[in-house]
């Protein structure tokens, strides 16, 4: 096969100029680089918000440089297989999971690592090697998140100017982006507006172990979809955690990453056969939707609009529901809520979250969200006196129980007749 005369760098699980590994490989080679995206199959209305507004911030910084960015529909490994095929010079560069054997895969793809830790894809399925216990998990991750292999580090652009101007000129001229339902965000996309979210909390890291239980404090990061997405190098933020000894919230970082190695591949796995990718494994879908009879759905549907009777429960799904994002221990909450009630279907939580969540990740969601069903609920009238102690939380989101005092916002039904409730429901279980 010929040298390669052109990059074709595939954006996955990092769309961002800073500290991208994928994206210093390509510019490496010295040859004119055109970028890559696949639009999701399976990104719910939120996720396609989110990253409209992020491709469109990517997209930008790199045609300052001279970079086009293409995105592309259909299944991933065939869209690139077509433009591969256009281009037979082009060497791809990814941090998808591929398996590559051989002189011609070797010359045609070349594989990026972006985890801390790598995972092993020559075994997959029942040969995979299982992940190790946490603990020796977070000391390897730990030691990697601080080596330097400067492989994040930061291009010279002013080269990569020069060399784009070789660019082919079919590359050149890029299709307008997809449109995205017009949805509300929390979480805004975009690197600059990950960059700055960022900066805005590392003051309160220090802050972090008092303030992460209580959602009306805003104590948390709220960066889990632009860390869904690649928006920020995780491992320039494990180091900054590291010296502001944030043990704590470093350790969120590592346990996402363990959760993903516990459900290796969830973005797929290819390999490189015959001159083109194959998918073995496909990405992880959202689960099915669970059939349910018609008392179960009504209660299904009760727990989705925020209707249950359990005040922070109702509050917190609401607040999902407008906002695309939760607090991770309200994710507990409500995750464990459906799984408590008779005969309820164990994917009515993932299913929702999927649909729901603008960081929706399927490995980690399923990690908590069998973490929530795998133990008895704890009474959520007791949770809420600890979460939202002062009824902040309640009150922001359940307009109706607004002017309850602390003594009965956590559960209005044992307030008797005299209260108004202003037909907020009874609690739908007995705890």
């Amino acid at each position: 096969m010929p040298a390669p005369t052109l990059i074709l760098l595939h954006f996955t699980r990092n769309l961002r100029l800073a500290a991208n590994p994928a994206l210093n490989a390509a510019l490496r080679f010295g040859l004119p680089v055109a970028g890559v995206f696949v639009w999701p199959q399976h990104a719910n209305p939120r996720q396609q918000t989110f990253l409209r507004q992020t491709l469109a911030g990517l997209s930008d910084g790199l045609t300052a440089h001279g970079i086009p960015l293409h995105v592309l529909h259909g299944s991933a490994a065939d869209a690139l297989n077509g433009l591969m095929a256009r281009h037979p010079s082009a060497r791809l560069v990814t941090a998808q999971a591929v398996r590559l054997a051989g002189s011609e895969a070797a010359n045609r793809v070349l594989r990026v690592q972006e985890e801390i830790l790598a995972v092993p894809v020559m075994r997959h399925g029942a040969d995979a090697a299982p992940p190790p216990d946490f603990s020796v998990f977070r000391q390897a991750w730990l030691r990697q998140a601080q080596a330097d292999d400067g492989a994040d580090g930061e291009p010279d652009w002013a080269v990569a100017e020069r060399i784009q101007r070789a660019l082919p000129d079919s590359l050149r001229d890029v299709p307008p982006l997809p449109d995205a339902p017009d949805t509300p965000l929390l979480q805004q996309g975009g690197e600059a507006a990950a960059q700055a979210a960022w900066h805005a909390f590392v003051p309160k890291l220090a802050l972090y172990p008092l303030l992460k239980d209580l959602p009306a404090q805003k104590g948390t990061s709220q960066l889990s979809a632009a860390l869904r997405f690649g928006l920020l190098p995780v491992r320039a933020l494990a180091r900054e955690a590291l010296r502001q000894d944030a043990p704590q919230w470093l350790e969120g970082l590592v346990y996402a990453d363990y959760c993903r190695r516990k459900m290796p591949f969830s973005d797929g796995l290819w390999t490189w056969e015959n001159g083109s990718l194959r998918e073995i494994l496909p990405s992880a879908p959202p689960p099915e939707t669970p059939a349910a009879d018609t008392a179960r759905s009504e209660a299904l549907s009760r727990w989705q609009r925020g209707e249950t009777g359990v005040p922070l429960v109702d509050a917190a799904m609401r607040s999902l529901v407008r906002s695309g994002w939760l607090h991770p221990r309200l994710r507990l909450l409500c995750a464990a809520f459906p799984a408590a009630l008779p005969d309820m279907p164990a994917a009515a939580a993932e299913r929702f979250f999927a649909d729901t969540l603008a960081d929706y990740d399927p490995a980690l969601c399923r990690a908590g969200c069998q973490e929530a069903a795998g133990g008895r609920l704890k009474n959520p009238f007791v949770q809420s006196q600890h979460l939202d102690p002062d009824g902040r939380f309640i009150r922001s989101h359940l307009p109706e129980l607004a002017h309850l005092d602390n003594s009965l916002i956590h559960a209005p039904h044992r307030a008797g007749s005299g209260i108004e409730r202003n037909g907020y429901p009874a609690p739908m279980a007995d705890f």
